[in-house]
Order: structure tokens, then sequence, then C-alpha cells
């Protein structure tokens, strides 16, 4: 579950624009933390500071979802060991004839981080931000001074230990591949293209631990983690994974072909070779705190 309460800008107040933190597991053992939007009521320029446990934490990268990348014009960040603290900043494209332009869609930006210590399973996790323009709120401010009394909001959250195991193609997770996983993987699909997101588990993992919702073509709303609860978690932590077949990082209409030719050969009693009901793992570190 996610906190319901969500950070505000300390800086402005009166900004409407809020922000949450998502912590998942990696496939390879990562811990990811997500921060998002909440609610964005336009913004040009974004400073967002992330602070960790740099003792027991490594910091590995820090990626920008693909809708918002594609608005850029500056995309920066820098981590500080000493501080434990990851800052990043970008800026929207500026258009001929408008200026800068607010971007109004939420807005996922992950940073993961390596454990350096497994034995450990206390981690802290806090966000603030430092900077912000919004041509429609009519603000504008950059706080560079991130010492002193960090962060102004932390949001507190505990993500239970342990391996977390899935197999590969079990989509409705019976143990047993049949068409209907198939099936589920075409309605991924087709929720993916209508909802303009790309397949990536990685992507959608994120979508699943945020609580994210999408509108659809016929005017509904898509609430991202009530309609996979059955199929893309384990234990309630979210696992797109078993969508890729192939394990490329992409789910394709390749990865429901393969299904479908898996269940043709093992209802033919033949032994199909493919990654398919294979065993793929990821391990999730607590007591994690936001």
């Amino acid at each position: 579950s996610l906190p319901a309460e969500a950070g505000s800008l300390s800086a402005r107040p009166d900004s409407a624009f809020t922000y949450d933190l998502a912590v998942e597991g990696t496939t390879n053992g990562q811990i990811k933390v997500t921060f998002y939007t909440t609610y964005n009521p336009g913004v040009s320029i974004l400073g967002v500071a992330l602070k960790y446990d740099s003792n027991r934490l490594s910091f590995s990268k820090r990626v920008v979802d693909l809708d918002y990348a594609s608005v850029l014009s500056g995309n920066a960040k820098s981590n500080n060991v000493e501080m434990g603290l990851v800052t990043s900043v970008t800026s929207t494209q500026v258009v001929p004839n408008s200026g800068q332009l607010d971007y109004e869609n939420p807005i996922y930006i992950s940073y993961f981080f390596d454990v350096k210590d497994k034995s450990k399973s206390n981690y802290e996790f806090s966000a603030n931000v430092y900077a912000y323009k919004s041509q429609f709120e009519n603000i504008n401010f950059d706080n560079t001074n991130l010492t002193g009394n960090y962060p102004d909001e932390t949001i507190m959250e505990t993500v239970n230990k342990g391996m977390y195991i899935r197999k590969i193609g079990d989509i409705i997770p019976d143990s047993i591949i049949r068409l209907e996983d198939a099936i589920e993987v075409l309605n991924l699909l087709a929720i993916c293209e209508d909802t303009d997101t790309y397949p990536a588990p990685s992507m959608l993992n994120t979508y699943l631990t945020c609580s994210s919702s999408s509108q659809l073509s016929n005017g509904s709303t898509l609430v991202w983690n009530q309609r996979f609860k059955d199929t893309l978690y384990a234990n309630n932590v979210a696992f797109a994974e078993v969508a890729d077949c192939d394990q490329n990082g992409l789910i394709e209409q390749e990865d429901a072909d393969m299904l479908m030719e898996y269940y043709a050969q093992q209802s033919a009693a033949q032994s199909p070779e493919s990654l398919i009901n294979t065993e793929i793992s990821k391990v999730v570190y607590a007591e994690i705190t936001m």
C-alpha cells in the first residue's frame, strides 16, 4: 500500500503540485525508488533532491519516464556520496513564438541503488523539490542550499523484506500455462496501446507500484494496480516481468505468440524449449522508510 498523504512544495505552500515516493525491488536485487507526481498543474523546470543512506546503499542510476523525457531540453543529475544526496534538474523544451511550455502529465523519476550490506534491513529515503517553475501557477523558485534541516517532507512506508518468485508466462498464477495467459498478454498490450504506455516491465512496475491511473479512449479511467492485481504481482510486489516471455525488456506480440506456441506443444505432449515456465525472482529489502 502507498501513503495516503503526498508531499507538497514547502517553498510555496500555495502550489497545487504534489508528489510521493514509491519503492520496489528489481530482478537483479537493486532497490528502485520512484519520485512521482500525484498532481501536476504544469511544470517547466523541476529540481528534485533524493536523500539516501550512502553508508548502506550505492547509487547506481536515475531514469526519467519516456513521456516526460521526450519533452525535455535539459536533464542533468549529480550524486554527492558524502551527503547521501542525488540532485537532478529537468527543463522542458522552448517552442518558437511560445517560449518554454509547461508539462502537465504525470512525471516519474526512478532511482536505482545497490545494497552494500545485505544483512542490513533498514533504509531511509526522502525527497524534496528544490527548484520549480510553472507558467500556469506563476511560481518560480530555486533553493540550491540543500543542507540544514532536510528534507521538508518525509513520507513513511514499510515494504516487506523477502524473495519474491514468479514463473515466466504464468500470467494468471496457477502454475499452468494456458491460452488465458496469452490472452491476458494481448489485453495488456491493448491497454498499453490505448493509453500510449510503453510496454516495458520496468515502466509497468512503476505504474503498478505507484497506483497510477490512465485515461482510456472510451472515457473511463484505468487504475493499473486494480486491473492487474490478480496477474502482475507476487504478494503485492509488482512483477510485470512475467509477461516478458523472452526477457528482452519489452512486452510484445511475440510474447503472446510464444505462449500460444508453448501451449500447443504442451498439448501435443512435446517438451517446449523456451524461458516460459521458468522461475524469476526479485529481492526486496526492508524495513524501507520513505
